[in-house]
């Protein structure tokens, strides 16, 4: 039989710390760096593998408050907090494409996510402001998984923003760019110990282009902002029970 036999559909409830990092660069030059550590709540489905073809999907909600290490507006330097609340939502389709022995398969995945985060700079300070992002992302990569209850659980693959929305709350003015992509890769590793607990390390990240410069008039001024270079990775850990 194929795969090892049919395993019934998977619903899996993880908490993940993970440290975090976000930084800006302008021709080369760093311009911020945000680092410390978040807490996400991650629940996952996934189709029985019965059969060759399944779809699945993943929604996380994380929160963090995070090192700022930068400048403000005006270029002085400036060291405060930055507060993260984020939700993720994800669908996935996979093809079971071949035995790696008994116990494990290699499936290959491909899956359209919607990301968003609020990051609200120098929070509960006087000179910060709330951004909101939204990127839409494509996703492809490789996943090994057991067959059996237990066994290796890995991933590596890429993930490319298709679509980005920034939008910065600066209290007089609203200002929306749209930061362009790189693409940016994603892995995971860990072990299933039984039919419900299992660890896995993750990485994470993003990578964005420079934004056009968007123009906005206050009064008889004539107002220029753009998103710099920009990247962030998070690496971590799930502890996950699979219902």
């Amino acid at each position: 039989m194929l795969f090892g036999g049919p395993v019934i559909a998977q619903s899996r409830l993880d908490v993940a710390p993970e440290y975090f990092d976000w930084q800006e660069e302008y021709n080369g030059e760093k311009l911020l760096e945000e680092s410390g550590f978040r807490i996400g709540l991650d629940w996952s489905y996934k189709q029985d593998k019965g059969q060759r073809w399944f779809w699945g999907s993943e929604v996380k909600v994380y929160y963090g408050l995070v090192d700022y290490d930068g400048h403000l507006q005006d270029g002085t330097p400036a060291k405060s907090e930055t507060e993260y609340f984020g939700a993720r939502l994800e669908g996935k389709f996979g093809y079971h494409y071949v035995d790696l022995g008994e116990k494990h398969s290699l499936d290959i995945i491909g899956g359209l996510g919607l990301d968003f985060w609020l990051r609200r700079l120098d929070a509960g300070g006087n000179h910060g402001y709330d951004e909101y992002w939204l990127p839409f992302y494509l996703k492809a990569g490789v996943e090994v998984c057991p067959n059996t209850e237990k066994g290796w659980i890995a991933a590596l693959g890429f993930k490319l923003p298709l679509y980005t929305i920034e939008m910065a709350d600066l209290d007089i003015i609203t200002v929306t760019l749209h930061p362009k992509s790189y693409i940016s890769a994603y892995a995971q590793s860990g072990y299933k110990f039984s039919r419900h607990l299992s660890v896995v390390a993750f990485f994470d990240s993003y990578r964005f282009a420079r934004s056009d410069v968007a123009t906005i008039f206050y009064g008889d001024q004539a107002l220029t902002f753009w998103q710099p270079e920009s990247e962030g990775y998070s690496v971590g850990a799930k502890l996950g029970w699979t219902f």
